[in-house]
């Protein structure tokens, strides 16, 4: 049974096309703090052949799968989302809230939640698309010219 003196798990939401690994720093300075860090993938990144047909939805069961061990310890947990991840992120909750399981005589739960430059629709059942004007924004638009660049230029995306 958690208690408030417990550390709760920290379960890391990863952004679109972003795996474990791209968050292993802060997964091992967590893990060297005494927390229990959880890492769900989203089965919406990954090779075009593994990913077709899959939605948000998908990554909301895969999270809900990775939290539901801790959360049948009585765990609390602070769900960390970056980016995508606040979508997804945001629908895993429902229902695992401290507050509902308490409702339910259920101990421990999603106690927090954490955005990190992610996206966090304002209303349940709300697509991204619509909640941005329903247009993309020009950065989805991949054609050279769009992005006013000369035709021999290249992007280069790197990450620290």
């Amino acid at each position: 049974m958690s208690t408030n003196s417990e550390k709760p798990v920290i379960a890391i939401v990863q952004g679109a096309w972003h795996r474990a690994s791209h968050y292993q720093n802060l997964a091992q300075s967590l893990t060297n703090k005494g927390f229990t860090v959880l890492q769900p993938d989203n089965v919406t990144a990954g090779k075009a052949e593994d990913i077709k047909g899959k939605t948000h939805l998908d990554d909301v069961e895969a999270i809900r799968k990775s939290l539901q061990p801790a959360l049948n310890e009585g765990k609390r947990i602070v769900l960390v989302c970056h980016s995508y991840g606040g979508i997804p992120g945001s629908a895993a909750v429902e229902g695992f809230q401290v507050h509902e399981r308490e409702a339910k005589g259920l101990s421990g739960g999603v106690s927090h939640v954490v955005y990190i430059a992610a996206f966090a629709l304002p209303v349940k059942g709300l697509s991204l698309l619509t909640a941005a004007g329903g247009q993309h924004g020009p950065f989805l638009d991949r054609t050279v010219s769009s992005l006013n660049l000369p035709s021999r230029s290249r992007v280069r995306l790197t990450y620290a």
